[in-house]
């Protein structure tokens, strides 16, 4: 199934086509309308979708502009200028950090810029002067370019470059070159006087190549566009749109880019990044198997007695209570896997009481007419942030932070739910898409942003909404990311979306392999990283990377956030077979999982030691099962390895 973001273009074999399912708006318009929002608008141009949870959110949605981080560069502007550098790169113990460095400071005649145009990884910014267009700026992700447009005549202080062969003018901060060109347009050493539609392209040169050799390349950038193929493996394309073709371009370490190599190479955060020239730049990622089922074939008749009785004794103390969208949602996964475990195992009882109860709960929290009668258990839409909010909020829900977190056990429960009663599956079919379109629409629109919260150029998510932070945005568990794609590909895979399931197997692959790049198998090997104490982050920021959670400092938690739920699609962590053994020598060195997260740790310890992993689960009190989890779950999932 080939599917696309913003357009189609990586051939692949027997492509089929469908037609994406629309959201129902008369549902939407019925909802409770949340106006609790904080959301600040007076950077977002008028009639356009607010970008939260982007890499951009910072400059977007807050009056005073954070720093933000389009690797591999640091970037902030203001009313009347913007600024850029290269991150200049060191780590701690327990820190790597990249910052702002405001290295070019590039002044102009205006009073305030507006995001007036953004896709998945470039944002425009419209500078004005008491209402009347000045220029337009566009940075994106993954290049080293920023371009500047001119709307009328005007002089753009751009102090202390020197003129080089071919029209680059170049200046030298603590041992780092930055450059311009600007074709036809007059500089005197301070300034540019750039004529209407005069265009001048900025940057900062690679190591190991020079101004001039990326001057040919420098051309003005209009959008980014994505697209991958579904297959055997999942392909996807970065396509960088400028008006003059071939560009250069970096990637992360370990994708595997399919473009044609340049001289030059970025020190940042996260590792070396190599120069490609080419309009586009391409990779695979190894395709992971949306899941909702534990293979419990491989059981001997006495695991599957130890289960059916733990099950009895799990279902009994199944409350639904929770009135936030978070534990809310966690109570109905956990509700949702036992559902599952008693259909395979044939406990009829057990199966009919679950199913009472999640049918219970869900009606309320997909109820659109929402009622203070059953507490806080529903949803209302934010007319100004373009999204649903559950009433009670969590962890900034109601800012529009985490709601992947939260909704992907929301898409995973209904679809175990689908797989078993697909009537009930049917009633509630456009509420749920109204969550799934929430955090992963796959196009614009008035309701809505398209992919709110996943980044196609790092191939995860972001989990601020508003990016209140100056060292950018930020996502903690890479796991709950991971669940919520699962969610989706299975919801939309019951439906019989074969446009959505595409979208979400695809952003669950690339998720997954981040999760291992960048949170639980790092590379620490580079130069710069020398002093980071770690083989594991908690944090990933735009200018940062943390050996640490917002919650806790203990290393059970730090790696532990990093497993939660442990889903069965979670098995294909398996394949980081080699990092099991040291990962959990250093988060729990004293063998003890009677700690938080301790059965998330002891599931991924089966992995690699499934009878010590049991014998241990086994004597894990209950205190430390998770409330996304239950002890029949624990027990099927190491049993089942």
């Amino acid at each position: 199934m080939l599917g696309s973001v913003s357009m189609l273009a990586i051939p692949q074999k027997n492509p089929t086509t469908s037609v994406a399912v629309q959201i129902d708006s008369s549902l939407l318009a019925s909802l409770p309308k949340h106006t609790n929002s904080t959301i600040d608008l007076a950077h977002v141009a008028k009639g356009l979708v607010p970008p939260t949870n982007h890499w951009f959110s910072g400059i977007a949605l807050n009056k005073d502009p954070k720093a933000v981080f389009p690797l591999p560069l640091s970037f902030k502007p203001s009313g009347s200028n913007f600024s850029f550098g290269l991150p200049i790169v060191t780590a701690t113990t327990n820190t790597i950090t990249g910052g702002y460095n405001p290295a070019v400071v590039s002044g102009l005649d205006a009073d305030r810029y507006l995001v007036s145009r953004y896709d998945s990884l470039s944002v425009t910014l419209q500078y004005q002067k008491a209402g009347a267009d000045v220029g337009k700026l566009t940075v994106a992700e993954g290049t080293p370019f920023l371009s500047y447009e001119a709307d009328r005549p005007q002089k753009l202080a751009l102090p202390g470059f020197t003129a080089q062969s071919g029209g680059v003018y170049v200046k030298t901060i603590a041992k780092q070159q930055y450059a311009f060109v600007a074709p036809k347009v007059a500089y005197d050493g301070g300034s540019l006087q750039l004529q209407k539609g005069s265009n001048i392209v900025l940057y900062a040169v690679a190591t190991g190549t020079t101004a001039a050799d990326m001057a040919s390349y420098a051309q003005p950038l209009t959008s980014v566009d994505v697209s991958y193929a579904d297959g055997s493996a999942i392909k996807t394309q970065l396509r960088y749109n400028t008006k003059g073709g071939n560009g250069l371009y970096v990637a992360l370490p370990g994708q595997n880019v399919t473009a044609a190599k340049a001289a030059g190479t970025y020190e940042t955060i996260y590792g070396t990044l190599q120069l490609y020239k080419s309009a586009a730049i391409s990779f695979s990622t190894p395709k992971i198997a949306p899941s909702d089922t534990l293979p419990l074939t491989r059981l001997t008749q006495s695991d599957k007695d130890t289960l059916k009785a733990q099950l009895v004794s799990d279902v009994a103390n199944t409350n639904l209570q929770k009135t936030d969208s978070y534990f809310g949602g966690k109570e109905l996964y956990r509700a949702a896997n036992l559902y599952a475990l008693a259909n395979q195992l044939g406990q009829k009882d057990q199966a009919k009481t679950l199913r009472s109860a999640l049918e219970t709960d869900l009606s309320q929290w997909f109820d659109a007419k929402g009622s203070s009668v059953r507490d806080n258990r529903y949803f209302a839409y934010d007319t100004t942030a373009k999204g649903l909010v559950g009433v009670e909020a969590s962890f900034g829900a109601d800012q529009f932070n985490d709601h992947h977190f939260h909704y992907g056990y929301f898409l995973y429960t209904m679809a175990i739910m689908a797989h078993y009663d697909q009537s009930f599956a049917n009633k509630y079919e456009p509420f749920v898409r109204l969550l799934a379109y929430d955090i992963a629409a796959p196009t614009s629109s008035a309701s809505f942003p398209k992919l709110r919260v996943f980044d196609p150029y790092f191939g995860h998510s972001w989990a601020s909404g508003y990016g209140q932070f100056d060292d950018g945005n930020n996502q903690e568990s890479s796991s709950e990311a991971v669940n919520a794609w699962n969610g989706l590909a299975l919801w939309a895979q019951a439906r019989g979306d074969t446009a959505l399931s595409a979208q979400a197997s695809w952003q669950l692959s690339r998720e997954f392999a981040s999760a291992g790049q960048q949170w639980t198998a790092i590379d620490t090997s580079s130069n710069a990283f020398k002093g980071f104490n770690h083989q594991t982050v908690g944090i990933n920021w735009g200018g940062k990377r943390d050996y640490a959670t917002f919650f806790s400092a203990e290393p059970a938690a730090i790696f532990g956030i990093q497993l939660i739920p442990m889903n069965p699609a979670m098995s294909s962590v398996a394949t980081q077979a080699n990092r099991i053994t040291s990962n959990l020598s250093t988060t729990v060195p004293d063998g003890n999982y009677d700690r938080q997260f301790g059965d998330y740790l002891l599931m991924y310890r089966a992995l690699r030691d499934k009878s010590g992993a049991l014998a241990d689960a086994q004597k894990l009190a209950d205190t430390h099962i998770d409330d996304a989890n239950s002890r029949t779950y624990l027990l099927a999932w190491i049993l089942s390895r």
